[in-house]
């Protein structure tokens, strides 16, 4: 539905010049039919803050998105569970451990300030 300033204040229960002044604060002009959406009218009086309809839905359809995105790739099975990933990566550590301390042309002290370096490292994103 499309507002003009005046069925606006009566709708929102504000006075015309209040309803009016927020607009112009808000930054939100008329369309070209001189009117507003329901959207516009309810930024403007909320001050465009938490409850801002537009970044709202905005909010929720990104969500929506993501949530598809994860859901689909893990239908192609593009998804491991975190567990099983956890898992591959000690046993990979495990591994490179026993080859460096095995490997020869090295000091002891290199060979566990390597190893120092390694369990030091940290995964991206997680702390």
């Amino acid at each position: 539905m499309r507002w003009s300033i005046y069925k606006g204040a009566i709708e929102f229960g504000c006075d015309k010049s209040t309803l009016a002044n927020k607009l112009t604060a808000a930054g939100i002009n008329p369309g070209d039919d001189g009117c507003y959406t329901t959207c516009d009218l309810h930024s403007a009086l909320s001050g465009g803050s938490v409850g801002d309809l537009r970044s709202e839905r905005k909010r929720e359809s990104k969500a929506r998105a993501d949530y598809l995105e994860l859901k689909n790739a893990k239908l192609r099975g593009e998804l491991l569970p975190a567990v099983q990933v956890k898992e591959a990566l000690e046993d990979l550590f495990r591994h490179l451990r026993a080859e460096i301390m095995g490997a020869s042309g090295h000091t002891n002290d290199e060979k566990r300030s390597l190893l120092n370096q390694l369990a030091g490292f940290k995964i991206p994103g997680k702390s």
